[in-house]
């Protein structure tokens, strides 16, 4: 006779950091924004966008803003701009206004067409970042320039 083994599954209760997280994404549910840059599409939300509110994006939202049209009852707003590099906007505001520098990329030209971006899009603090890692890499290049010529 074999005895049945009971488990319990343990029962999920959700911190408080991890609400505030859930009624983020509900909220972003609630408020989604399609951005056209250059005819590729990013989605994002209201929140997002106002993280920056002097930024040309929370601006553009904003009442009295840019008036958008609507692609299956999600609000669009189409801006002539490249979107190569748009991404990394979007991550420094879904970010809270940061970015650390290993999220990058590693060569300069396309640093250069962030701080591009950034300035468009009045983002002063994702241009310092960018222009930080501009030095950081010119650094880096100088340091394996001087080891090469150290070794001569």
């Amino acid at each position: 006779m074999t005895k049945e083994s009971s488990t319990t599954v343990p029962s999920y209760v959700p911190t408080p950091k991890m609400d505030d997280k859930i009624k983020k994404i509900n909220e972003s549910q609630r408020k989604r924004i399609i951005l056209n840059i250059g005819g590729r599409k990013f989605e994002t939300s209201v929140s997002t966008l106002m993280v920056k509110p002097h930024s040309v994006l929370a601006k553009m939202i904003s009442p009295g803003g840019v008036k958008p049209y609507s692609v299956v009852n999600v609000y669009t707003y189409f801006i002539d701009r490249n979107p190569q590099n748009f991404n990394y906007v979007l991550d420094y505001l879904r970010n809270g206004g940061d970015l650390p520098l290993d999220a990058l990329p590693l060569d300069q030209k396309s640093l250069r067409e962030i701080v591009m971006e950034a300035k468009f899009y009045e983002l002063r603090n994702l241009e310092l970042i960018c222009e930080k890692k501009i030095i950081k890499i010119k650094n880096l290049d100088l340091t394996a320039e001087l080891a090469a010529l150290s070794k001569m």
